[in-house]
């Protein structure tokens, strides 16, 4: 039920349960790693121009790392032992695909909310798109832009947490 630009509603979800999400799990650290690996070898060329942009890239190549020595252990460092997990891709001829599925993870996460299941972006299914497409089998010509797992919350509040509001009224 989510709009989407021109009214196209071109998105298409995949929805992985069971044991596929800890295959999709091991296919998105796949992907974190052929990500950061590469990038390595360019870390202390980059440091001599800019340091903090080198130690940022080193510190995501030990996170990744960490997160397969996590999974190898038999832990669930990327999508946390979620029941489920929602993918969603649009065309990559649509040039607002992104919008349009970042807009569509919304409303699922505010409709799960509603009826008492909890959810959680997963950005780094989204990092690691090309081997979720490959797993999920998205057709060519689509790009995952957003990851949701869905479960029920291990716990729950009797009041919401307050945040500061940060708005400005032009009248």
């Amino acid at each position: 039920m989510a709009p989407s630009s021109r009214n196209t509603r071109g998105r298409k979800y995949f929805i992985v349960t069971g044991d596929k999400v800890t295959e999709l799990e091991r296919e998105v650290i796949a992907g974190l790693n052929s990500v950061a690996g590469p990038a390595a070898f360019f870390i202390p060329i980059l440091k001599l121009f800019n340091r903090k942009r080198a130690e940022s890239l080193s510190s995501l190549k030990k996170l990744f790392s960490s997160m397969q020595n996590a999974f190898d252990s038999g832990k669930h460092p990327v999508l946390c032992g979620a029941p489920a997990v929602i993918c969603i891709a649009s065309p990559n001829s649509n040039m607002q695909g992104k919008d349009d599925c970042v807009c569509s993870e919304q409303y699922l996460m505010l409709y799960a909310e509603n009826i008492g299941i909890a959810s959680c972006i997963n950005g780094f299914t989204q990092i690691a798109h090309k081997n979720a497409e490959r797993f999920l089998g998205v057709p060519k010509g689509y790009t995952i832009h957003a990851a949701v797992m869905l479960g029920y919350p291990k716990y729950s509040y009797r009041r919401y947490v307050r945040y500061g509001e940060d708005i400005t009224w032009i009248e």
